[in-house]
Parts: C-alpha cells; structure tokens; sequence
C-alpha cells in the first residue's frame, strides 16, 4: 500500500504578504522622501488655550473633595461622595497617584486648559502627564471638566 503525501499549504498565502511588504515598502518611502526634501511636510497648526484654569483637590474626611482655584484658593466646587462626578474622580486620582510615586505633593496645582481647535485637556505640569479629555471620553465627561473651567469661584 502506498500512502501519498499532500504538501501542506502556506501559513499565509504570498499574495497577502506581498501586499503587506508592498505598503511597508512606500511608507518607508514615503518617509525618506519627506526627510530628503522630495515630499513638502507641512507643520500642524498650533492650538491656543481659550481658557485655562489651574486647580487643586483636596480631600476631605468624609471623601469629598475640595476643588479649589490656584493660587486665589477659592473655592470652584465639592465633588460630594457617591456623587455623579466619578470620571473626574479616576483622573485625578490616576495622575495623583503618578505624583506620588514621584515624590511630587498635592501643592502643586493641575492644568485644565479649553483650546481653539476643541480639545480639552487635563495636565499636570509636575509630572507631564497630559489627558485629552474631549472626544475620547464621551460628552458626559467632557462636561463634567467643563463644568470645573467655568464655575463661578467661591471666596476662600
């Protein structure tokens, strides 16, 4: 009896792989073109700040949080716990657990910047993180940082 051996087939068909080599190829291209001078790069426009307000959150005993404008110390508002505010909350317990890990305190204020082209952002220049609130994260959580930019600030 003899038994016939079939040969397997490819683990990926070769057309695919010479497309994908194909595409590599011209964005290699591409890019040594720009560098050498053949392609024009244009830069991005640059975005001004609107409105920018810098913030500190302070905890308080009873897990609520004190926003509060810096340096005049006024009051912007206090995200009371269990509240609908959660999303606020994640980021800046997020970026105050970087600073900490840095060994950076709670003095030094946040960075909520409104740009031109739509973006908002939420930084913290002690660290250099930098979260792009608008778009990513939905309408709702969007207007909850915009809600700490446009508040009307209580005296301290």
């Amino acid at each position: 009896m003899s038994t016939t051996v079939r040969p397997r087939p490819p683990l990926f068909p070769v057309k695919a792989l010479v497309v994908v080599g194909l595409m590599i190829a011209a964005a290699l291209a591409a890019v040594v073109m720009a560098k050498v001078g053949v392609i024009e790069r244009r830069a991005a426009p640059v975005a001004e700040p609107v409105m920018v307000r810098e913030l500190r959150f302070d905890d308080r005993p009873d897990g609520g949080i004190v926003v509060r404008e810096w340096p005049s110390e006024g009051v912007v508002t206090v995200l009371e716990p269990g509240a609908g505010d959660g999303f606020v909350r994640g980021v800046v317990r997020g970026i105050a657990r970087t600073r900490k890990l840095m060994g950076v305190g709670a003095d030094e204020p946040f960075r909520l910047t409104a740009w031109d082209d739509g973006r908002l952002t939420f930084a913290d220049p002690a660290s250099g993180e930098v979260v792009e609130i608008a778009g990513p994260f939905g309408a709702t959580n969007t207007a909850s940082f915009m809600a700490l930019l446009t508040a009307e600030v209580q005296a301290p």
